[in-house]
């Protein structure tokens, strides 16, 4: 162990002297104060009323949603590859499908948004952009409700209850877009928690381990 120590020592003592013989300095200095007069947030939006993005916050979102459409392309084609069985293959295709499409359009509402400020294509966007978070919602369950035998008799509703509570919050976004926004928050908690919480008292116990995996 000390041969090992001092060998690494002599490799860094050798490595920083040529540093030091190249003469090569690092020297990046931020614009402080042009990043105090910068936006980064609007004001809370009032009710029954959207928020208006900064065009940094605009710009975040489409890098951040951006780099995430190919990785999910590639895990939902890695999915379908692995299928092995038709329950097996329809799951990829509904998740896989659901995940590059929660991505894509968010990519595309908020390239609009940073184009333009108030059209008919970001308003349908915007509506867009909110189903598919019911969408994805149902379909991260769905794999779980449709691969395997399950023993519950609720599980198995389970699998089609979820996409009935992802038509109605749908059409409820849909109506009532921007308006009552408790109410809309109240409904993705109920549909993101509720089948989680059946699941979890279920007889399941092998399935929890890649659950809270694929969770985080």
């Amino acid at each position: 162990m000390g041969d090992v120590l001092s060998l690494f020592s002599v490799i860094i003592m050798k490595f920083k002297s040529k540093f030091n013989e190249s003469k090569i300095y690092f020297h990046f200095d931020l614009p402080w104060e042009k990043l105090k007069t910068v936006k980064w947030m609007n004001e809370k939006a009032t009710a029954n009323r959207a928020y208006v993005p900064t065009t940094v916050e605009n710009v975040a979102n489409v890098c951040t949603h951006a780099l995430c459409v190919a990785p999910a392309s590639l895990g939902a084609r890695e999915l379908l590859t692995r299928s092995v069985n038709a329950p097996q293959a329809i799951a990829a295709v509904v998740y896989g499908l659901a995940l590059c499409l929660l991505f894509a359009v968010s990519t595309t509402f908020h390239s609009v948004c940073c184009c333009r400020s108030d059209t008919k294509m970001k308003h349908f966007l915007h509506r867009c952009d909110r189903a598919m978070i019911y969408i994805f919602i149902a379909s991260s369950y769905f794999p779980w409700l449709t691969v395997g035998t399950l023993s519950c008799w609720m599980l198995r509703e389970l699998r089609w209850v979820i996409w009935l509570l992802a038509v109605l919050g749908i059409t409820y976004q849909q109506i009532f877009h921007e308006r009552y926004k408790m109410l809309e928050l109240l409904l993705y908690l109920v549909m993101g928690l509720g089948p989680a919480a059946i699941i979890v008292t279920s007889n399941v116990r092998p399935w929890l381990g890649n659950l809270l995996f694929s969770a985080l």
